[in-house]
Formats: C-alpha cells, structure tokens, sequence
C-alpha cells in the first residue's frame, strides 16, 4: 500500500496542476481578455466620437491637420467596431461563431484599418515637417483639397492593396481543440502576411516618420543658430518649438 502511496500522489499533484492551468484559462481567456476588449472598444470609439464630433463643430478647428486627426479618428473607430467586437465576442466564446464570410471580411477591415491609421501618422509628419520647414509655401503645397486627396488616396491604396488577406482567411475546425476558428489557411501565407505587416506597416513607417522628426529638429537647430542674435526672444521661441516637435513624436 505504501509503495503505491506517491505514485497516487504525483498523480493526484497532476490533476491538480491541469485543474489550476483550466482554471487560470478560463479566467484569462473568458473573462479578462473580453472584459479590457470591451473597455477599449467603449472607451476608445467614446473618445474618436468625441474628437470627430468638435472638429465638425468648430469651424476654426477644421485645418489640415486636424482633417487628418480626423481621418485618424474615422480609421480608429472602424477599427473598434468592427474588428474589435468581433475578436471581444470570438474570445469570450472561445470559437468564431460568424461564419466564413464575416472571417474574411472582420480580418481585411482590421489589416485596412490598421495601414490606414499608420500612413495617416506619416501623413500628419509630413505636413508638420512642410509646415516648419517651408514656411509662406506651406499653405499651397498643404491645401485642405490637397490633404483630403491623401486620405482618399490611402484610403483607396489599402482597400485595393489589402484584398488578398481576403483569400488566405477561412473559418477552420481546429481537430486538437475541438473549436471553430478563424484563422489564415496555411503557414505560408501566415508568413507572407507577417513579414508584409512588419515592413509595410511598422519597419518602413517608423522609419520614415523618425527622419522626418530628425530632419525637423536639424532644421530648428540651425534656424536657431541663424537668427539667436537677431531677436532676444529668439532662443524661447526656438526651444518651446523644439519641445513641441519632440511632443510630437511621441503623440
């Protein structure tokens, strides 16, 4: 009897730990992931309603720039609505309930929606980086009919340009859990779609919105250096525009 006292006890110790790991699952996965999916979902698409809302009310706030925090907001609340309530309902079901063509569709708008969001980012440095930079010809090169011809245009590019993800999306059963998933058919595709997200919709940007932040800082620096003599409020003038540059960067 007592020699098969701790094979029982491994046994028993197990079950526990498999008992605990289902335990911690079910939590996590049904009811925390949804819970902060939902809190986003709420409180993001509350505050792009509320950015869209006084832009459109403020005449004197509708400049190029902020039709471009605009467009932001548009792309952020799509993003929310569609994608995220149907990922916050799949976790919290633990399989994809919608059938195969919301599968493909809900995946697309997510892809479109997030490239949209990023190529607006570059968008809005580009214009401060004209703005600064070009000074008395900035108004003509960043016309509201111009800005709004770039995010139609990204817009157009994304939708177009996202239409595969369409074709590699299916809904799957999943044999080792038992589960309908939606999900991208094959691993090959999985990799393609990865490694095009990663340097079209983070490497490249990144990159390109850092050199823009870079070479507006340079020009600061040495417009300050030209004109520090000529004015005694030049240095403050100078430095609260490198600070907001810097802010900026980081918005």
């Amino acid at each position: 009897m007592s020699q098969h006292q701790p094979v029982t006890d491994i046994m028993g110790g197990r079950e526990g730990r498999n008992h605990a790991w289902q335990d911690y699952y079910l939590i996590l996965y049904l009811v925390i992931v949804p819970t902060v999916f939902t809190c986003i979902v709420i409180f993001g698409t509350f505050g792009n309603f509320l950015v869209i809302f006084v832009i459109l009310c403020k005449k004197k706030l509708q400049t190029v720039t902020n039709l471009l925090l605009l467009n932001l907001a548009l792309a952020d609340i799509s993003f929310l609505l569609v994608c995220g309530s149907f990922l916050t309902i799949h976790y919290a079901l633990t399989v994809w309930p919608f059938g195969d063509i919301l599968c493909r569709i809900v995946q697309y708008l997510l892809y479109v929606t997030c490239y949209v969001t990023v190529y607006t980012l570059i968008a809005v440095s580009a214009v401060r980086y004209v703005t600064v930079v070009y000074g008395p010809k900035a108004p003509v090169i960043r016309s509201k009919r111009n800005i709004s011809c770039i995010i139609l245009a990204i817009w157009i590019i994304f939708l177009l340009a996202k239409t595969p993800v369409l074709m590699v999306h299916s809904v799957s059963h999943n044999e080792q859990t038992n589960r309908t998933e939606c999900i991208i058919s094959g691993r090959f595709y999985a990799r393609n779609l990865f490694a095009t997200f990663f340097t079209f919709g983070y490497a490249i940007p990144l990159v390109v919105i850092a050199t823009l932040y870079i070479l507006l800082l340079c020009h600061l620096k040495h417009k300050k250096n030209i004109t520090l003599h000529h004015s005694p409020g030049s240095q403050h003038r100078n430095q609260r525009a490198t600070r907001i540059i810097i802010l900026g960067m980081y918005h």
